[in-house]
């Protein structure tokens, strides 16, 4: 059965009940396309038997919500959970704790294809269509057609049934801690904004082709497109592409009212800010790229280690029929490569953000015996 649920009784009494269930599948879906800065649009919850879908506008101060991921008792299954983890934590302070995800699983037995559809059709026989035009479209309007619930719902039919599937193969092949491990970790990750809007510009490809004049003019643009995006509440790469953005940077003296890829619609609005911004980037003092920390070269003894080091994991990869990066993490080869006496640490740090529990129990010891042949 699938219930939509749209009032804060009806999503108490959608509490309560999931509140009792062992294992519930969980998707949201937001509107990262639509607008700025995006949000929750729709909460998928499954059990083996209903698919609730519950509008964001039902959940109160979500109190309830936060109390369910948090609940120990209940399994939550997710498909590819990273974007859902960082977006329930900025939406809602959601932490989950308790949780599988149906990705990791199927990365953990082979599948060179984590998409929610190759995952079923791989595991489950079972094919299911993804509508492109619904899956992009913008999913805080209302109210949603039976089409779209429906396909909502169907992201989390099967989780539950998957998850089941996946976990019977891992233990089968006594990877299931690796899966857990990996899934707690990812528990962890939060949404945060790492760059200032003044500084968001340095990631802009094409931004280090620049000169440190026209530096300065990208980077007044990129404030104007984001205060902008902001105030419209739409995509800054609605407002004006990135490619758009370089040309003017490069050629402020461009009659924008003529100029490609300069909507009418952003100058009727903002002709005047979009100038002042080209105006006082012209005039701004000249802007370089953050000094990064020198790496030391490498030495040929050292490429020699590594290349011995990436031999062995992609060995590793065929015994195990396995994508050979998730075996060993890259960096602590290349660290390993550089300083073989560094191997102790990667063992034994259990802060280490590369290097997982399972691995070193698992290949500590051949590590060890590779090491000292160097």
């Amino acid at each position: 059965m699938r219930k939509l649920i749209t009032e804060y009784n009806d999503w108490i009494e959608v509490f309560n009940l999931l509140s009792h269930e062992k294992i519930v599948a969980f998707d949201l879906e937001a509107n990262g396309m639509h607008a700025y800065p995006e949000h929750i649009c729709l909460l998928q919850f499954g059990t083996t038997e209903d698919q609730f879908i519950v509008y964001p506008e039902a959940l109160g101060n979500a109190d309830e919500l936060r109390d369910f991921f948090q609940n120990e008792k209940i399994e939550k299954i997710f498909h590819s959970c990273d974007y859902d983890i960082r977006s329930l934590y900025r939406d809602y302070n959601v932490v989950v704790r308790n949780m599988f995800d149906t990705s990791v699983g199927a990365q953990f037995l082979g599948a060179p294809q984590l998409g929610l559809a190759n995952v079923l059709n791989r595991f489950h026989n079972l094919e299911i269509e993804k509508n492109t035009k619904i899956q992009k479209m913008d999913w805080g309007k209302r109210p949603l057609s039976e089409e779209e619930l429906k396909y909502a719902a169907d992201d989390v039919l099967y989780l539950i049934k998957l998850r089941n599937l996946l976990v019977k193969n891992l233990k089968k092949l006594n990877r299931l801690s690796w899966a857990e491990e990996e899934v707690t970790r990812l528990t962890k990750v939060r949404f945060s904004t790492n760059d200032s809007t003044e500084n968001s510009f340095f990631k802009i490809k094409g931004a280090r082709l620049l000169r440190p004049n026209q530096l300065a003019v990208l980077r007044e643009l990129s404030i104007f497109r984001e205060n902008f995006a902001l105030k419209k509440n739409s995509p800054p790469y609605k407002i004006i592409g990135n490619k758009t953005l370089l040309f003017l940077a490069v050629n402020p003296e461009t009659n924008i009212d003529s100029m490609k890829g300069i909507g009418r619609w952003l100058l009727q609005r903002a002709r005047k800010d979009l100038a002042d911004a080209l105006q006082k980037g012209v005039n701004a003092k000249p802007v370089f790229f953050p000094k990064m920390p020198r790496r030391p070269a490498w030495s040929n003894g050292a490429n020699a280690r590594l290349d011995i080091l990436k031999k062995w994991r992609s060995g590793k990869g065929k015994e195990f029929s396995l994508d050979p990066a998730i075996l060993w993490p890259g960096a602590s080869l290349q660290r390993i490569a550089r300083k073989p006496a560094l191997l102790s640490e990667e063992l034994s740090d259990d802060n280490n953000p590369d290097v997982r529990n399972w691995q070193k129990n698992l290949f500590a010891n051949e590590l060890k015996i590779l090491i000292n042949t160097f």
